[in-house]
């Protein structure tokens, strides 16, 4: 075990007493507990708050949500767009998905998410394999755009990260089908958590989106990876 992975282990080791926590906590079922329902609300929320601390932890540390384009000889990779998109649903799925565990009615017999809930990760998912393909159709594997070749012959150029906001929009300026996929994405995930976090009835259901939802997140993200392989070879955007 490398210093990296040790590191990651004692990172796991408090979530893991967490969600021994929140199980026990789950068994005190509060329809027939009312006392408790605060107990699960506030406890969710710590959970939630160390959960993201750990994503963004982990985020930085690691190559979890950067590309796999050659390491550069000084600063780190890129982050990835479809990347980070599939990390942030992760995570706000699986807050929401959280609640409704705590809430529910028997809490021996887990329920099963949502249609909705599937699309979104399937979504990210898709996207993610599609991203990839694109790259490495480009030349050479999954590179960012500013990881391409300048000239035939000449060894590929390693990106350097610029900044989260700037590597997720940018190839060589801001480009609007990137800026349309995080828009969507972040407004429609600011209004899964406010819909899955804000209802008071027991056992709570996670949100539900229609097929329209599905069809604009899809355009995105397709319209995305379509005129991905059309960027310029010298920026420094992400896959």
């Amino acid at each position: 075990m490398n210093e990296k992975q040790y590191r990651l282990f004692k990172a796991l080791v408090p979530l893991f007493w967490l969600f021994l926590v929140a199980g026990i906590l789950g068994l005190l079922n509060p329809m027939k507990w009312p006392g408790i329902a605060r107990i699960h609300s506030g406890f969710l929320a710590v959970v939630a708050i160390l959960m993201l601390i750990f994503f963004v932890a982990l985020a930085m540390t690691t190559d979890l949500v950067r590309d796999t384009s050659p390491q550069p000889s000084s600063g780190k990779r890129p982050y990835s767009l479809s990347r980070v998109q599939a990390a942030f649903w992760l995570y706000v799925v699986s807050i929401v998905y959280l609640r409704m565990l705590s809430f529910a009615s028997d809490p021996l017999r887990p329920p099963v998410p949502n249609e909705t809930a599937l699309v979104l990760l399937s979504l990210s998912a898709i996207t993610v394999g599609a991203s990839a393909y694109v790259d490495a159709s480009k030349g050479g594997g999954e590179q960012t755009d500013g990881a391409q070749k300048a000239a035939p012959n000449a060894a590929p150029a390693s990106p350097i990260s610029r900044g989260l906001i700037s590597d997720v929009l940018n190839d060589s300026g801001t480009n609007l089908h990137r800026l349309q996929l995080v828009v969507w994405n972040l407004m429609l995930g600011i209004d899964y958590l406010y819909e899955g976090l804000t209802q008071h009835v027991v056992p709570t259901p996670m949100p539900t989106y229609g097929k329209e939802i599905y069809a604009l997140l899809g355009i995105s993200s397709a319209t995305y990876v379509a005129l991905k392989g059309g960027e310029d070879p010298k920026g420094s955007g992400s896959n």
